[in-house]
């Protein structure tokens, strides 16, 4: 996949899409089409099995600490061919810095403009009523 279509997921988001249900069954792994990162607001990473593309080296020391088990997608198809018992997880792919700029995303009523100075300037970007009398 392109590289738009394979946004990185944190350890809290992980934590945030896993059912609680689910946290408690050591069998199933949780498959990740992109990298899994470390996020240091977490404080108790919980015992996951989890099969990513990549790991930051901080992410990967994290989740094995933890008790859990990391995969490559080459493992994992060899532990599970048929795909069973595991779970598909994506990251946001609206979360993008440059999505700020795209009309109508996420409810946006008004994209960030693309202009040279930012959101300061004396005469770029400016409405008639914000410019000032002469």
């Amino acid at each position: 996949m392109s590289r738009i279509n394979r946004p990185p997921v944190s350890l809290s988001r992980l934590k945030k899409l896993t059912p609680k249900r689910l946290r408690k069954n050591r069998k199933i792994i949780h498959v990740v089409v992109g990298s899994i990162v470390n996020d240091p607001r977490l404080l108790k990473v919980p015992r996951l099995n989890v099969a990513a593309l990549r790991f930051t080296k901080t992410a990967r020391e994290r989740l094995t600490r933890a008790g859990g088990k990391v995969y490559t997608l080459d493992q994992l198809a060899q532990q599970r061919p048929t795909g069973s018992n595991t779970l598909l997880l994506q990251g946001r792919r609206h979360a993008r810095k440059a999505c700020r700029h795209f009309h109508g995303l996420r409810g946006r009523l008004h994209a960030v403009p693309y202009t040279r100075t930012g959101k300061t300037g004396r005469k770029f970007e400016r409405s008639k009523h914000r410019r000032g009398k002469k």
